[in-house]
């Protein structure tokens, strides 16, 4: 068997490679100081403000509509528990939007009677 021998010789441009690495970590700098003081603006400064003021309120709209949506089942949860009325009688004492989202849709278009009326098995 022949015993080859095969000769590599790998040259590389490390000087055009450094030259267009120095010139890229410049570009950066120069990026990251024009950010940082864009940052520093007072209109920057005052629309992060209003963003975290705006988030606070979504936040806060949410977590109340939750609370209520929440307490409403629990009371109604209750109300089924000690009540022994069918369901087409519960629905009358849940009110106009008893049914579905689509029937308080739908009823809401229309003024409901005021006062309420009781239940007919009431």
């Amino acid at each position: 068997m022949a015993d080859r021998r095969v000769k590599l010789i790998l040259e590389a441009q490390v000087d055009q490679f450094n030259s267009n690495l120095r010139k890229a970590r410049g570009e950066a700098d120069d990026f990251g100081n024009k950010l940082r003081s864009a940052i520093n603006q007072p209109e920057m400064q005052q629309l992060g403000r209003h963003l975290t003021a705006f988030g606070t309120l979504t936040v806060g709209a949410l977590g109340m509509a939750t609370k209520a949506a929440i307490d409403w089942e629990t009371a109604w949860t209750d109300v089924m528990r000690r009540t022994d009325g069918t369901p087409q009688q519960l629905n009358e004492l849940e009110g106009p939007c008893g049914a579905s989202l689509r029937s308080c849709r739908r009823r809401t278009r229309k003024s409901p009677p005021w006062p309420p009326r009781p239940p007919s098995w009431a």
